[in-house]
């Protein structure tokens, strides 16, 4: 997925740290796909398309879960939207339709998974994926 928007947004520096050991998940590829679509999308536009954009996964053995992370350097959360975030129609954009996270959470619940959003230190958003391994 990185490298299919690191040759469309130039302005966007891709920095990733991928563990080479992760253990299989079961997952359907398509509708992950469309996670990623949906974090990168919302990072970019964060940043006003110009900025840096992390993504990170590791093994957390321990739980026997895969955890990934997608982090930019936008506006990040602002206080009181925290828990609405991955409500339908929820929205600060002047576009949209309020759906994207909404599907997020979905398909990460639909694969036995957890996601949170926080503040990226020191600015931005961080995503945080959890999935059985």
């Amino acid at each position: 997925m990185v490298l299919l928007y690191k040759g469309v947004h130039r302005d966007i520096e891709f920095l990733t740290d991928l563990d080479e050991h992760l253990p299989p998940i079961m997952m359907d590829r398509e509708q992950i796909k469309r996670v990623f679509v949906n974090l990168f999308d919302n990072a970019i536009q964060a940043m006003n398309g110009k900025g840096r954009l992390w993504v990170t996964t590791r093994y957390a053995a321990r739980d026997g879960k895969v955890v990934i992370e997608v982090a930019d350097e936008g506006a990040g959360i602002q206080s009181g939207d925290q828990e609405n975030l991955f409500l339908p129609y929820f929205s600060k954009k002047k576009t949209g339709t309020g759906l994207g996270l909404a599907i997020v959470h979905r398909i990460i619940s639909d694969h036995n998974g957890r996601i949170r959003a926080a503040n990226h230190v020191p600015k931005g958003a961080v995503f945080t994926i959890e999935l059985p391994a």
